[in-house]
């Protein structure tokens, strides 16, 4: 199994992206208006016993608004370090700081799920997140993020802290 899982994530990343892209074109903005895809590099930290260590992660992740404050999210993560393959989907309120609209906070539920027994099990997680585009003027696909969770049936919290680069569509 451990062969393909390289191939798995490869078609979901691909089945995630083509999903965006389908609905979003549906919508009266088109594709650029509402959604957006970014690739990122994470440290990552679960709680349990049996999960794995601190973890460097490649990572995927889309949004759809459908408000300029309401989003549909989604993310996949790799891990480098630990091989497992991680996903979550979900919604986000997001607010952004009036005077630094490099800044935002969200909040939101997502439906965590991973390829290992030690991630389980899959579960509605509540999040919180923080974002910051620290060089707007340079570089404005670079984010700052970092995200926490916790699981509804387990009891178990993650978080995760990196960078992210935003592809414009």
């Amino acid at each position: 199994m451990k062969r393909y899982q390289h191939l798995v994530f490869a078609i979901l990343i691909l089945g995630t992206l083509l999903a965006l892209g389908v609905i979003s074109t549906c919508r009266a903005g088109g594709l650029a208006n509402t959604t957006s895809l970014a690739a990122g590099v994470n440290g990552v930290w679960f709680d349990g016993v049996d999960a794995p260590g601190p973890n460097l992660e490649a990572s995927a992740h889309g949004a759809m608004s459908l408000s300029p404050h309401l989003s549909l999210v989604g993310s996949l993560g790799w891990g480098l370090t630990d091989t497992y393959l991680r996903s979550a989907v979900g919604f986000r309120v997001t607010v952004t700081d009036v005077d630094n609209q490099n800044f935002s906070a969200g909040i939101g539920i997502q439906y965590h799920n991973g390829s290992v027994a030690s991630l389980k099990p899959s579960e509605w997680c509540p999040d919180v997140t923080v974002g910051l585009r620290p060089w707007p003027e340079k570089v404005p696909q670079v984010a700052l993020v970092a995200a926490g969770w916790y699981g509804l049936e387990s009891n178990r919290a993650g978080c995760s802290a990196g960078a992210r680069w935003r592809f414009d569509l």
